[in-house]
């Protein structure tokens, strides 16, 4: 009994141990390093120019042009016969469109005619001889037959000749011709076989003898006519005048045209297109205490920066002056030197 006993108490210590939990072994506690310093980006405060200005960009335009149009839409082209930058006359053709069959109706009607007109004039060079003949032989002729041929005739050259012209209306329509004197741009690409669309634009032909930079910009409403503006074209500096400002009342929906003239005949220097640079100086301060526009913040109606001294950024509310896009002027709490963060 004893034995049995002792050998249920040996079964029992043995399955307890079997379930108590394994101790593993514990990962090593982390290292902390100290945090690496904040490095801050920053501007050191400047003495310099403060300017608010606007740059406008004038193109040199006819303000005369014609845009030119195919008359019909759906023929074949027959050929552009003018490139860019060509010095076209008034009436020189510049585009044609094809039409064979009116084509060829104008050349029968041309045999046609000439064919009658020369039956005219043999009619009349043999009547011109009868008379001639008559006269030496004092024999009278009758002049009625010679009539009503010559009468027959010119009938059916008038009605020719008539019908002609309206055939040639026709042909007309297939040409597009240069209304002005002037240069050619936006001239069409064509390829062989290609057909007319009366939308698209043949060409454009402009003045160039009336001709001004002009600008369509909302800083118009600082523009007076009369006013001198020095223009930078090609690193040159020349002299424009402004000559008008259509409309004159301008606002930020309703920019305008303003048209420069330039005070003396420079027109030979420049082509169409050519691009001007003017710049508007609304306000300046010069020699101030100025900082970038991103170094300024608002807290309200005030305006602080962040000042880096020895490290430590710490707060400095300013009184500000001129602000433009870029810098603006510090009238109160920043000195020169200073270290700003941005």
């Amino acid at each position: 009994m004893k034995k049995l006993i002792l050998l249920g108490v040996f079964l029992l210590l043995v399955t307890g141990c079997a379930a108590m939990p394994v101790v593993q072994d514990l990962p090593p506690l982390p290292v902390f390093a100290p945090p690496a310093p904040v490095q801050w980006r920053t501007a050191t405060v400047q003495r310099t120019d403060v300017i608010l200005y606007s740059t406008i960009r004038p193109v040199f335009a006819a303000e005369t042009r014609e845009t030119l149009h195919f008359p019909q839409g759906g023929l074949e082209i027959e050929g552009i016969f003018i490139s860019e930058w060509d010095e076209v006359v008034e009436g020189q053709i510049i585009a044609s469109l094809k039409n064979p069959e009116l084509e060829e109706t104008l050349e029968e009607l041309r045999i046609l005619q000439e064919r009658f007109a020369l039956e005219l004039q043999q009619l009349n060079d043999r009547h011109h001889h009868s008379l001639r003949m008559a006269e030496l032989t004092e024999t009278p002729i009758d002049d009625t037959g010679y009539n009503i041929q010559r009468e027959v005739l010119q009938e059916r050259l008038h009605l020719l000749s008539l019908e002609h012209a309206y055939f040639s209306a026709e042909f007309e329509d297939l040409i597009v011709r240069a209304p002005i004197n002037g240069i050619a741009r936006n001239v069409m690409s064509m390829v062989e076989g290609q057909r007319s669309n009366t939308a698209g634009v043949v060409a454009i032909i402009m003045d160039m003898n009336d001709a001004f930079f002009r600008i369509r910009h909302q800083q118009a409403a600082h523009v007076e006519p009369g006013q001198i503006f020095e223009m930078a074209l090609d690193n040159f500096d020349f002299t424009f005048e402004v000559r008008a400002v259509i409309p004159e009342s301008v606002t930020s929906l309703n920019p305008a045209w303003v048209w420069f003239e330039p005070v003396e005949d420079y027109t030979a220097l420049f082509d169409t297109n050519t691009v001007g640079s003017i710049t508007f100086i609304f306000e300046e301060a010069f020699d101030v205490i100025a900082v970038s526009h991103h170094a300024i913040h608002r807290a309200g109606d005030q305006y602080f920066v962040f000042v880096l001294e020895d490290g430590v950024r710490s707060v400095r509310y300013v009184e500000l002056g001129l602000r433009t896009p870029f810098l603006i002027e510090v009238t109160k709490g920043l000195d020169a030197g200073e270290l700003v963060v941005i």
